[in-house]
C-alpha cells in the first residue's frame, strides 16, 4: 500500500498512518494478444479475475463483462476507434490488473 504525507506549510501537518487502500495484485501474468485483420483481442492469464473492462485513454469505461473461470477471453474490439486502450481485470477482492493495448 501507498502512504500518503501531507505537508501543510503553515500547519507541519503529518500523517503517516493514512493509505490509498486499494489493493493492486503484483506479478502480472495476465498477456494480451492482437489480430487486428478480425479485430479480436485473446487475454490470457486471467483465471483469477470475475470482472474485464476495456476502458479508453480518457478514463470511460467502454466495454465490461464477467468472466467466468476460464483462463482465456477473446473480445471483440472491432468497434472500437484505433488508439491507446487500458484492459483491466479485477478479482473478487478488489484487487485489479491493468494492460496497455493499441487498436
Amino acid at each position: 500500500m501507498r502512504l500518503i504525507y501531507l505537508h501543510v506549510l503553515s500547519g507541519n501537518f503529518w500523517a503517516p498512518n493514512l493509505t490509498t487502500d486499494v489493493p493492486s495484485v503484483s506479478n502480472t501474468a495476465m498477456k494480451i494478444y492482437s489480430n487486428s485483420a478480425s479485430g479480436q483481442i485473446t487475454v490470457e492469464g486471467v483465471k483469477r479475475f470475475e470482472k474485464i473492462e476495456i476502458i479508453g485513454i480518457n478514463g470511460n469505461i467502454l466495454h465490461s463483462e464477467l468472466i467466468n473461470a476460464s483462463n482465456l477471453v477473446v473480445l471483440n474490439v472491432q468497434s472500437l476507434e484505433k488508439g491507446a486502450y487500458l484492459l483491466k481485470a479485477t478479482d473478487k477482492a478488489g484487487a485489479f490488473e491493468c494492460l496497455k493495448f493499441l487498436r
